[in-house]
């Protein structure tokens, strides 16, 4: 047996168990717009639905959109026209990491940006670290925009995951997969 490709497989293997998307125990983050201004939440939930805590983060005003990048979370403080930081322990980091917003709502995130959607019509992108403005209209002429997606090209999909794990596997065992063709 090579050592050396055992090890090489292995290592593949446990990657692709650390890449996002292919581990459990991840949590759902939802926001609550409250029934008046300044008592707006956050709450965490299992993905099974088991509430984790309900208001992680409270005292928000009328929040609508929410991202997570690693270990923080942004939120489209609509009645404030922020965006705040917060940690996924729901520790504030800043409460106005971006202003002078219009009601945002949608928001993403993409490397070390935030894309916003921003009541006018606009998508605008900001630095995820510092709050500054990238392009307050990188998008413009949108009849109030309230979600937005953005997809990563270094990203894979599912089936290049599976892909990866299989070669992987192959390497690390020895294995010849039987592949068929459908009839």
């Amino acid at each position: 047996m090579n050592i050396r490709l055992i090890f090489s497989g292995l290592v593949t293997a446990a990657a692709l168990c650390a890449m996002p998307g292919t581990t459990t125990g991840a949590q759902i983050f939802e926001t609550n717009r409250g029934t008046t201004s300044e008592n707006g939440t956050i709450g965490e939930y299992t993905t099974s639905g088991a509430t984790v805590n309900a208001a992680l983060v409270s005292g928000l005003n009328d929040p609508l959109g929410i991202a997570v990048s690693g270990g923080n979370l942004f939120v489209g403080n609509a009645g404030n026209c922020t965006i705040g930081e917060y940690t996924t322990s729901g520790t504030t980091v800043n409460v106005a990491l971006v202003s002078g917003l219009n009601q945002p709502s949608g928001i993403a995130v993409s490397g070390g940006n935030l894309f916003v959607t921003n009541g006018p019509g606009t998508i605008g992108e900001y630095n995820a670290t510092t709050g500054a403005t990238v392009n307050a209209s990188l998008i413009s002429g949108l009849n109030r925009p309230v979600g937005i997606a953005v997809v990563s090209a270094s990203v894979p999909d599912a089936s290049s995951t599976w892909a990866l794990l299989l070669l992987g596997l192959t390497a690390t065992f020895g294995l010849k997969p039987l592949l068929r063709r459908p009839a």
